[in-house]
């Protein structure tokens, strides 16, 4: 018998594996507890806010009609941030808003979508994922309101990468500490 076979057959080493496993899956189920409770959180304020926006700009539009609404989404789009917006006739030819050019599938859905959509870069036009609700006013017109979610994105990427890291070097440190 080798010496590393010996090792998997000691008691101690096979409690070290036993601990390192019940630790790791509770370590699992608490991340993704989090991780999970943050995505809902993030996601009912997301929707929350673009509730408000329309909400907003229906005021707007009531108020003074399609060219209230076109000025309004005219001055928004001059603040840089993550909000989109578009208003468009009935054909898609783009009133106002910082939305180029939509698909056809956006064009044609109604209430909340995610999309991708382009916008310029530093290095050329990047693909960025959005969430949105669509609406039709009356007239025939399309309203898109959304917000760019990339960002949420690239957190879900680095809380997988960091569980992934996390758990790699506690599996080492847990064999480590067995042997």
């Amino acid at each position: 018998m080798t010496a590393l076979t010996k090792l998997f057959r000691t008691t101690t080493f096979r409690l070290s594996l036993t601990y390192l496993a019940l630790f790791s899956a509770a370590a699992i189920v608490a991340i993704f507890y989090i991780y999970w409770n943050t995505t809902v959180l993030l996601s009912r304020q997301l929707n929350q806010t673009i509730d408000a926006e329309l909400k907003g700009l229906a005021e707007q539009y009531r108020a003074g009609g399609l060219d209230q609404l076109v000025r309004t989404v005219a001055d928004r789009t001059q603040t840089p941030g993550n909000s989109l917006y578009l208003v468009a006739d009935g054909e898609g030819r783009r009133l106002a808003g910082n939305l180029s050019a939509v698909s056809p599938d956006l064009w044609n859905s109604l209430g909340p979508v995610e999309f991708v959509y382009r916008r310029p870069a530093t290095d050329g036009v990047e693909r960025r994922l959005a969430f949105a609700n669509v609406f039709r006013p009356p007239s025939g017109y399309r309203l898109i309101v959304g917000r760019d979610i990339e960002d949420r994105r690239e957190l879900a990427r680095m809380v997988r990468s960091a569980m992934l890291w996390g758990l790699g070097v506690m599996a080492l440190f847990g064999i480590g500490g067995g042997y």
